[in-house]
């Protein structure tokens, strides 16, 4: 969890054009917001189709990327536990609003309770 948290507040020192928002450190996820100014982002070229630009060139995708590969790298070393790996993929969603923003900070923030309650009830229906 150090190792993630701290990789996590290094994201906009590799990343000038990011800035990190609300997040929170699960014990097997991470939940958290990433925004970048695009009056600072480099543009992308046009587009030609829908969905033609490559994925692997735009920026969040190369942030979540090098944020996983440090993580690994590090626990992999540091801690020499090599069974850790990331889930392939993640899930990533443009927020439109503030509302939308409040609703994502209020969801992250009370993660943890909800996690905590759901491995009650787990635990609880394992003792019946």
């Amino acid at each position: 969890g150090a190792i993630a948290e701290k990789c996590w507040r290094e994201i906009p020192l590799h990343f000038p054009t990011a800035t990190l928002d609300a997040y929170v450190l699960m014990p097997d996820h991470i939940h958290g917001i990433i925004s970048i100014d695009n009056r600072l982002e480099t543009p992308a070229p046009p587009l030609t189709a829908p969905f033609s630009y490559p994925r692997t060139k735009m920026l969040i995708p190369k942030i979540i990327q090098q944020y996983k590969a440090s993580v690994t790298r590090k626990i992999r070393a540091g801690l020499r536990d090599y069974s850790f790996e990331w889930q392939r993929s993640y899930y990533d969603h443009i927020v439109r609003n503030g509302q939308a923003l409040e609703n994502i900070r209020h969801y992250i923030v009370n993660n943890p309770i909800k996690w905590q309650t759901e491995a009650w009830k787990r635990n609880d229906k394992g003792k019946n």
